[in-house]
């Protein structure tokens, strides 16, 4: 059977690295880069990242699509690819990776299921990974968290810390709240 692609959403600093660990281990990663800058562009490039030409396409070609930008447009993203699946028909399972609160990340929870589709809660932490680097960690936690988990069969650390929506991004706020302050 054929692996579906992996979408990122969007391929910055972080989301490049993990779509270049994804794809250098011959996973299928894409993304859609309407609206975003040159660099987002190159990055994506140089990362092994398709580009697909709309978020519908994105959303029909994708098993799994990681959520990887800035906190403050993770609920933007959610709805986006909640109305995407809406006019698709397409359920791929969805991973929020954002530094965001656990409050926020129920929040994005209820767009995404509200569509039909599986949600992952997930938090990097460490810098973005590199093929063979073991200090980057992908924590997640939900009902259903087995297709992020498949990626640690393509490079990435991925580690389930529970059943419960939250868990994971609640993981992620007392590191980086820890980290900060010493």
């Amino acid at each position: 059977m054929k692996t579906k692609s992996i979408g990122i959403m969007s391929p910055g600093d972080t989301g490049s690295a993990i779509g270049k660990v994804l794809s250098d281990s011959g996973l299928d990663v894409i993304t859609c880069l309407e609206g975003r800058g040159e660099l987002t562009r190159l990055r994506a490039q140089e990362a092994g990242i398709r580009e697909v030409r709309s978020v519908d396409q994105l959303v029909t070609e994708s098993g799994l699509i990681l959520s990887v930008l800035v906190p403050s447009q993770a609920l933007n993203m959610a709805e986006l690819i909640a109305d995407s699946v809406r006019r698709t028909g397409r359920h791929p399972a969805y991973a929020d990776l954002n530094a965001i609160a656990p409050q926020a990340v129920r929040r994005i929870n209820t767009v995404i299921t509200g569509a039909g589709v599986t949600f992952i809660d997930a938090g990097i932490i460490g810098s973005p990974p590199k093929a063979g680097r073991s200090n980057t960690r992908v924590y997640c936690s939900g009902p259903d968290t087995t297709a992020l988990e498949s990626l640690a069969e393509s490079g990435l650390d991925v580690r389930r810390v529970g059943d419960n929506i939250g868990q994971a991004s609640g993981l992620k706020m007392v590191y980086a709240a820890s980290t900060k302050g010493i």
